[in-house]
Protein backbone atom coordinates (compact mmCIF):
# COMPACT_ATOMS: atom_id res chain seq x y z
CA UNK A 1 0.00 0.00 0.00
CA UNK A 2 1.33 3.36 -1.03
CA UNK A 3 -0.69 6.56 -0.28
CA UNK A 4 -0.02 10.27 -0.70
CA UNK A 5 -1.79 12.70 1.44
CA UNK A 6 -2.03 16.36 1.67
CA UNK A 7 0.02 17.59 4.53
CA UNK A 8 -2.24 20.74 5.40
CA UNK A 9 -5.56 18.40 4.96
CA UNK A 10 -3.84 15.74 7.19
CA UNK A 11 -2.87 18.54 10.28
CA UNK A 12 -6.30 20.14 10.09
CA UNK A 13 -7.82 17.05 10.79
CA UNK A 14 -5.96 15.42 13.23
CA UNK A 15 -6.63 19.35 15.21
CA UNK A 16 -10.11 18.52 14.45
CA UNK A 17 -10.43 14.92 15.34
CA UNK A 18 -8.14 15.25 18.46
CA UNK A 19 -10.55 17.36 20.48
CA UNK A 20 -12.01 14.17 21.86
CA UNK A 21 -9.50 11.85 22.16
CA UNK A 22 -8.87 11.41 25.98
CA UNK A 23 -5.45 12.73 26.59
CA UNK A 24 -4.92 10.41 29.31
CA UNK A 25 -5.64 6.91 28.06
CA UNK A 26 -2.63 5.47 25.93
CA UNK A 27 -4.78 3.33 24.01
CA UNK A 28 -6.92 6.23 22.27
CA UNK A 29 -6.85 6.41 18.62
CA UNK A 30 -6.82 8.16 15.38
CA UNK A 31 -8.14 5.93 12.49
CA UNK A 32 -6.99 6.81 8.99
CA UNK A 33 -9.59 5.43 7.01
CA UNK A 34 -9.40 5.40 3.43
CA UNK A 35 -11.24 3.54 0.41
CA UNK A 36 -10.50 1.80 -2.79
CA UNK A 37 -11.76 4.78 -4.65
CA UNK A 38 -9.31 7.95 -2.78
CA UNK A 39 -11.78 9.26 -0.58
CA UNK A 40 -10.47 9.28 2.67
CA UNK A 41 -10.93 10.37 6.13
CA UNK A 42 -9.37 10.35 10.12
CA UNK A 43 -11.86 9.26 12.65
CA UNK A 44 -12.26 8.44 16.68
CA UNK A 45 -14.37 7.31 18.68
CA UNK A 46 -15.30 6.44 22.31
CA UNK A 47 -18.59 5.79 24.62
CA UNK A 48 -19.23 9.53 24.86
CA UNK A 49 -18.48 10.80 20.88
CA UNK A 50 -17.75 9.64 17.28
CA UNK A 51 -15.49 12.53 15.07
CA UNK A 52 -14.61 12.50 11.61
CA UNK A 53 -12.87 14.65 9.17
CA UNK A 54 -12.15 14.37 5.66
CA UNK A 55 -8.72 14.29 4.48
CA UNK A 56 -7.40 15.09 0.61
CA UNK A 57 -5.56 11.98 -0.47
CA UNK A 58 -3.51 12.89 -3.72
CA UNK A 59 -3.09 9.29 -4.46
CA UNK A 60 -3.34 5.65 -3.95
CA UNK A 61 -1.65 2.39 -4.87
CA UNK A 62 -3.25 -1.21 -3.59
CA UNK A 63 -2.39 -4.66 -4.10
CA UNK A 64 -4.91 -7.08 -5.58
CA UNK A 65 -6.64 -8.05 -2.60
CA UNK A 66 -6.80 -4.73 -0.89
CA UNK A 67 -9.82 -3.09 -0.66
CA UNK A 68 -8.89 0.26 1.10
CA UNK A 69 -6.64 1.24 4.11
CA UNK A 70 -8.19 0.85 7.30
CA UNK A 71 -5.02 1.89 9.94
CA UNK A 72 -5.47 2.83 14.28
CA UNK A 73 -2.69 4.99 14.93
CA UNK A 74 -1.75 6.15 18.49
CA UNK A 75 -3.44 9.41 19.16
CA UNK A 76 -1.06 10.69 21.33
CA UNK A 77 1.68 9.87 18.36
CA UNK A 78 -0.35 11.37 15.81
CA UNK A 79 -1.06 14.69 17.38
CA UNK A 80 2.66 15.30 17.90
CA UNK A 81 3.64 14.27 14.64
CA UNK A 82 1.63 16.46 13.81
CA UNK A 83 2.49 19.18 15.86
CA UNK A 84 5.92 18.80 13.46
CA UNK A 85 4.62 19.30 9.83
CA UNK A 86 5.49 22.87 9.36
CA UNK A 87 5.68 22.96 5.72
CA UNK A 88 2.43 22.32 4.10
CA UNK A 89 3.79 22.34 1.00
CA UNK A 90 5.21 19.16 0.78
CA UNK A 91 2.86 15.90 0.84
CA UNK A 92 2.58 12.89 2.76
CA UNK A 93 3.53 9.31 1.84
CA UNK A 94 2.50 6.46 3.77
CA UNK A 95 3.50 3.23 2.76
CA UNK A 96 2.70 -0.45 4.67
CA UNK A 97 2.27 -3.80 3.61
CA UNK A 98 -1.01 -4.26 4.96
CA UNK A 99 -1.20 -8.20 4.33
CA UNK A 100 1.29 -8.20 7.43
CA UNK A 101 -0.04 -6.92 10.82
CA UNK A 102 3.11 -6.83 12.08
CA UNK A 103 4.78 -4.36 9.30
CA UNK A 104 5.31 -0.80 10.57
CA UNK A 105 3.54 2.32 9.22
CA UNK A 106 6.54 4.63 7.14
CA UNK A 107 5.97 8.15 6.55
CA UNK A 108 8.14 9.96 4.16
CA UNK A 109 8.50 13.75 2.97
CA UNK A 110 11.68 14.75 0.69
CA UNK A 111 14.82 14.26 3.88
CA UNK A 112 12.11 13.21 6.49
CA UNK A 113 11.14 9.53 7.81
CA UNK A 114 9.01 8.22 10.26
CA UNK A 115 7.78 5.45 11.21
CA UNK A 116 4.29 5.67 13.34
CA UNK A 117 3.07 2.58 15.63
CA UNK A 118 -0.06 1.38 15.00
CA UNK A 119 -2.51 0.35 17.41
CA UNK A 120 -3.98 -3.19 17.81
CA UNK A 121 -7.13 -1.80 18.09
CA UNK A 122 -11.36 -2.13 16.50
CA UNK A 123 -12.04 0.34 14.76
CA UNK A 124 -15.57 1.50 15.21
CA UNK A 125 -17.80 1.47 12.20
CA UNK A 126 -19.11 5.51 10.88
CA UNK A 127 -22.64 5.79 12.83
CA UNK A 128 -25.47 5.47 11.02
CA UNK A 129 -26.98 8.96 11.41
CA UNK A 130 -30.08 10.62 10.04
CA UNK A 131 -30.00 14.44 9.25
CA UNK A 132 -33.02 16.44 11.02
CA UNK A 133 -32.58 19.36 10.04
CA UNK A 134 -30.98 22.06 8.31
CA UNK A 135 -29.15 25.36 10.45
CA UNK A 136 -27.05 28.52 10.22
CA UNK A 137 -24.03 27.47 12.06
CA UNK A 138 -23.04 31.16 12.73
CA UNK A 139 -26.14 31.98 14.45
CA UNK A 140 -26.58 28.55 16.33
CA UNK A 141 -23.29 28.61 17.45
CA UNK A 142 -23.62 31.99 18.52
CA UNK A 143 -26.20 31.03 20.60
CA UNK A 144 -24.63 28.15 22.00
CA UNK A 145 -21.48 30.11 23.36
CA UNK A 146 -23.79 32.65 24.78
CA UNK A 147 -26.44 29.94 26.51
CA UNK A 148 -23.40 28.08 27.85
CA UNK A 149 -22.38 30.84 29.91
CA UNK A 150 -25.80 30.79 31.86
CA UNK A 151 -25.28 27.10 32.93
CA UNK A 152 -23.68 25.80 35.71
CA UNK A 153 -21.41 22.54 35.76
CA UNK A 154 -20.32 23.22 39.43
CA UNK A 155 -23.99 21.85 41.02
CA UNK A 156 -24.79 20.03 37.99
CA UNK A 157 -23.98 16.87 39.75
CA UNK A 158 -26.63 17.87 41.68
CA UNK A 159 -29.17 19.68 39.60
CA UNK A 160 -28.21 18.20 36.41
CA UNK A 161 -30.34 20.47 34.34
CA UNK A 162 -28.55 23.46 35.44
CA UNK A 163 -25.19 21.94 33.68
CA UNK A 164 -27.27 22.10 30.47
CA UNK A 165 -28.31 23.64 26.95
CA UNK A 166 -31.79 22.69 26.24
CA UNK A 167 -32.68 22.20 22.24
CA UNK A 168 -36.73 21.95 21.50
CA UNK A 169 -36.77 21.31 17.82
CA UNK A 170 -40.24 21.96 16.19
CA UNK A 171 -41.58 20.06 13.42
CA UNK A 172 -44.56 22.71 13.02
CA UNK A 173 -43.24 26.13 13.67
CA UNK A 174 -39.81 25.97 12.13
CA UNK A 175 -37.96 26.64 14.48
CA UNK A 176 -35.22 26.04 17.48
CA UNK A 177 -35.77 26.73 20.94
CA UNK A 178 -32.28 26.99 23.03
CA UNK A 179 -32.65 27.53 26.75
CA UNK A 180 -30.21 27.46 29.88
CA UNK A 181 -30.66 28.39 33.56
CA UNK A 182 -28.10 28.24 35.98
CA UNK A 183 -31.19 28.72 38.95
CA UNK A 184 -31.07 32.25 39.15
CA UNK A 185 -31.03 33.46 35.44
CA UNK A 186 -32.68 32.13 32.74
CA UNK A 187 -31.47 32.26 29.16
CA UNK A 188 -33.66 31.74 25.98
CA UNK A 189 -33.32 32.24 22.33
CA UNK A 190 -35.13 31.30 19.12
CA UNK A 191 -33.72 30.29 15.84
CA UNK A 192 -35.43 29.71 12.39
CA UNK A 193 -34.82 25.96 11.26
CA UNK A 194 -35.52 23.60 8.36
CA UNK A 195 -37.05 20.88 9.47
CA UNK A 196 -36.70 17.43 7.25
CA UNK A 197 -40.06 16.38 7.36
CA UNK A 198 -39.71 12.63 6.92
CA UNK A 199 -37.03 12.16 9.65
CA UNK A 200 -37.66 9.33 12.33
CA UNK A 201 -36.58 11.70 15.11
CA UNK A 202 -39.90 13.60 14.97
CA UNK A 203 -41.84 10.83 15.29
CA UNK A 204 -40.88 11.07 18.52
CA UNK A 205 -40.07 14.36 19.08
CA UNK A 206 -38.05 15.02 22.29
CA UNK A 207 -35.51 17.62 24.17
CA UNK A 208 -31.73 17.30 23.73
CA UNK A 209 -29.88 18.71 26.67
CA UNK A 210 -26.32 19.23 26.11
CA UNK A 211 -23.84 19.08 28.54
CA UNK A 212 -21.88 22.62 29.34
CA UNK A 213 -18.35 20.80 27.95
CA UNK A 214 -20.38 19.24 24.75
CA UNK A 215 -22.39 22.14 24.03
CA UNK A 216 -19.37 24.66 24.16
CA UNK A 217 -16.92 20.84 22.68
CA UNK A 218 -17.22 22.95 18.88
CA UNK A 219 -17.66 26.11 17.24
CA UNK A 220 -17.13 27.33 13.33
CA UNK A 221 -14.56 28.39 11.95
CA UNK A 222 -14.25 32.67 12.27
CA UNK A 223 -16.85 34.18 10.00
CA UNK A 224 -18.52 31.07 8.70
CA UNK A 225 -21.93 31.26 7.30
CA UNK A 226 -22.57 28.15 6.07
CA UNK A 227 -25.62 25.91 6.83
CA UNK A 228 -24.74 23.23 9.13
CA UNK A 229 -27.22 19.92 9.49
CA UNK A 230 -27.91 18.57 12.68
CA UNK A 231 -27.75 14.76 13.05
CA UNK A 232 -29.05 12.57 14.93
CA UNK A 233 -28.43 8.56 15.82
CA UNK A 234 -31.36 6.63 17.25
CA UNK A 235 -29.63 3.74 18.38
CA UNK A 236 -27.00 4.99 20.88
CA UNK A 237 -29.15 8.22 21.12
CA UNK A 238 -26.12 10.85 20.61
CA UNK A 239 -26.57 14.21 18.28
CA UNK A 240 -24.45 16.41 16.26
CA UNK A 241 -23.40 18.01 13.40
CA UNK A 242 -22.43 17.52 9.82
CA UNK A 243 -20.47 20.50 8.19
CA UNK A 244 -20.47 21.27 4.78
CA UNK A 245 -16.56 20.93 5.17
CA UNK A 246 -16.75 17.12 5.49
CA UNK A 247 -16.28 17.44 9.63
CA UNK A 248 -18.98 15.19 11.92
CA UNK A 249 -19.62 15.55 15.41
CA UNK A 250 -21.96 13.26 16.90
CA UNK A 251 -22.10 12.76 20.90
CA UNK A 252 -23.72 11.78 23.45
CA UNK A 253 -26.56 13.71 25.49
CA UNK A 254 -27.45 14.57 28.83
CA UNK A 255 -29.73 12.15 30.67
CA UNK A 256 -31.25 14.81 32.87
CA UNK A 257 -34.85 15.78 32.74
CA UNK A 258 -35.88 18.89 30.49
CA UNK A 259 -36.79 22.33 32.96
CA UNK A 260 -40.03 22.95 32.63
CA UNK A 261 -39.59 26.59 32.23
CA UNK A 262 -42.82 28.29 30.03
CA UNK A 263 -44.37 28.60 33.96
CA UNK A 264 -41.44 30.94 34.71
CA UNK A 265 -41.72 32.49 31.43
CA UNK A 266 -45.60 33.42 31.12
CA UNK A 267 -45.61 34.27 34.85
CA UNK A 268 -42.71 36.95 34.17
CA UNK A 269 -44.56 38.51 31.26
CA UNK A 270 -48.11 38.52 32.65
CA UNK A 271 -48.21 41.58 34.36
CA UNK A 272 -45.28 43.88 34.09
CA UNK A 273 -45.11 47.21 35.52
CA UNK A 274 -42.15 49.28 34.39
CA UNK A 275 -38.82 49.26 32.12
CA UNK A 276 -36.13 51.09 31.42
CA UNK A 277 -33.99 51.66 28.43
CA UNK A 278 -30.25 51.64 28.93
CA UNK A 279 -27.08 51.62 26.96
CA UNK A 280 -25.32 48.07 27.65
CA UNK A 281 -21.86 49.41 27.72
CA UNK A 282 -22.60 52.02 30.39
CA UNK A 283 -24.55 49.73 32.34
CA UNK A 284 -21.93 47.10 32.18
CA UNK A 285 -18.78 49.90 32.47
CA UNK A 286 -20.91 51.15 35.80
CA UNK A 287 -21.15 47.15 37.25
CA UNK A 288 -17.85 46.94 36.72
CA UNK A 289 -16.47 49.93 38.38
CA UNK A 290 -18.64 48.95 41.80
CA UNK A 291 -18.11 45.98 41.81
CA UNK A 292 -14.16 46.77 41.61
CA UNK A 293 -14.48 49.54 44.32
CA UNK A 294 -16.72 47.52 46.71
CA UNK A 295 -14.37 44.02 45.82
CA UNK A 296 -15.49 42.21 49.33
CA UNK A 297 -19.87 43.19 48.52
CA UNK A 298 -21.65 40.18 46.76
CA UNK A 299 -24.43 42.45 45.92
CA UNK A 300 -25.33 45.66 43.85
CA UNK A 301 -28.14 47.96 44.26
CA UNK A 302 -30.06 49.36 41.41
CA UNK A 303 -32.05 52.22 42.14
CA UNK A 304 -34.38 53.07 39.01
CA UNK A 305 -36.32 56.90 38.79
CA UNK A 306 -36.63 59.54 36.01
CA UNK A 307 -33.62 60.96 36.66
CA UNK A 308 -31.22 57.81 35.58
CA UNK A 309 -30.40 54.42 37.61
CA UNK A 310 -28.07 54.58 40.55
CA UNK A 311 -25.59 51.82 40.42
CA UNK A 312 -23.93 51.47 44.19
CA UNK A 313 -23.01 48.98 46.91
CA UNK A 314 -24.55 47.99 49.65
CA UNK A 315 -23.43 50.29 51.83
CA UNK A 316 -23.76 53.02 49.62
CA UNK A 317 -19.89 53.87 49.62
CA UNK A 318 -19.81 54.09 45.71
CA UNK A 319 -22.05 54.66 42.82
CA UNK A 320 -22.39 55.46 39.43
CA UNK A 321 -25.18 56.90 37.55
CA UNK A 322 -26.41 55.64 34.11
CA UNK A 323 -28.82 57.54 32.10
CA UNK A 324 -31.99 56.35 31.02
CA UNK A 325 -33.06 56.93 27.75
CA UNK A 326 -36.43 55.55 28.09
CA UNK A 327 -38.64 54.74 30.76
CA UNK A 328 -42.03 53.82 31.72
CA UNK A 329 -43.81 52.92 35.36
CA UNK A 330 -41.08 55.10 37.30
CA UNK A 331 -43.63 57.57 38.88
CA UNK A 332 -42.11 55.88 42.43
CA UNK A 333 -38.37 55.59 42.75
CA UNK A 334 -38.00 51.44 42.66
CA UNK A 335 -34.75 49.61 44.30
CA UNK A 336 -33.66 46.20 43.41
CA UNK A 337 -30.73 44.38 44.54
CA UNK A 338 -28.99 41.92 42.81
CA UNK A 339 -25.93 39.36 43.04
CA UNK A 340 -23.33 40.25 41.35
CA UNK A 341 -22.69 37.03 39.48
CA UNK A 342 -26.18 36.76 38.41
CA UNK A 343 -26.46 40.48 36.88
CA UNK A 344 -23.53 39.95 34.95
CA UNK A 345 -24.60 36.31 33.72
CA UNK A 346 -27.56 37.87 32.70
CA UNK A 347 -26.01 40.61 30.72
CA UNK A 348 -23.04 38.40 29.08
CA UNK A 349 -25.28 36.81 26.51
CA UNK A 350 -26.22 40.35 25.01
CA UNK A 351 -24.77 41.76 22.08
CA UNK A 352 -26.86 44.67 21.18
CA UNK A 353 -26.02 48.18 22.07
CA UNK A 354 -28.64 49.09 24.72
CA UNK A 355 -30.60 46.73 26.83
CA UNK A 356 -34.49 47.31 28.20
CA UNK A 357 -35.24 46.34 31.53
CA UNK A 358 -38.70 44.83 32.18
CA UNK A 359 -40.11 43.89 35.69
CA UNK A 360 -43.40 43.62 37.72
CA UNK A 361 -42.07 44.74 41.12
CA UNK A 362 -38.33 44.39 43.02
CA UNK A 363 -38.92 41.29 44.19
CA UNK A 364 -39.63 39.38 40.90
CA UNK A 365 -37.78 38.16 37.74
CA UNK A 366 -36.27 40.89 36.03
CA UNK A 367 -36.40 40.58 32.02
CA UNK A 368 -32.85 42.07 30.15
CA UNK A 369 -34.32 42.73 26.23
CA UNK A 370 -31.51 43.27 23.72
CA UNK A 371 -32.28 46.17 21.80
CA UNK A 372 -31.03 47.04 18.21
CA UNK A 373 -30.07 50.40 16.72
CA UNK A 374 -33.17 51.02 15.09
CA UNK A 375 -35.22 50.43 17.47
CA UNK A 376 -36.10 46.85 17.56
CA UNK A 377 -35.94 44.28 20.39
CA UNK A 378 -34.60 41.10 19.80
CA UNK A 379 -37.78 39.06 19.88
CA UNK A 380 -35.67 35.81 19.50
CA UNK A 381 -33.65 36.44 22.26
CA UNK A 382 -35.42 36.06 26.02
CA UNK A 383 -33.09 36.85 29.28
CA UNK A 384 -34.42 36.61 32.99
CA UNK A 385 -33.17 37.26 36.57
CA UNK A 386 -34.43 36.95 39.53
CA UNK A 387 -33.38 39.68 42.24
CA UNK A 388 -32.01 39.00 45.74
CA UNK A 389 -34.68 38.37 48.46
CA UNK A 390 -34.60 39.85 51.85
Amino acid sequence: MKLVLDTKSFVDAVAWVSKGVDNKDDRSYIALVVDANGIGRLTHTNSLSFIECSVTVNSIELEKDEDGVSLPLSASFVKRFASTLKNHSEPLTFSKDLNDPKASLVVTRPQENYTIPLLDSRIGSKPEYEVIGEISDGEYFDAITKLSKLTDPINAGVFPVIGTVDLNLSLENKSVTLMATDRYALGEIVLPFEPKKKAKFFENPRHLLLSEERAALIAPSKGAVDTLELIYEEKSQKFGYNFPDGRIILFALSTAEPLAYGGIKTKSTSSLAGSALLSSAELRNAISSVSSLAYDEASIILTFSKKGVIISDTKDTNSLRVNIQESEGLEKPLVVRFTRVILNEALSPISSNRIRLKWSDAKSAFIFEPVFDDDIAAENVFLLAIPEQD
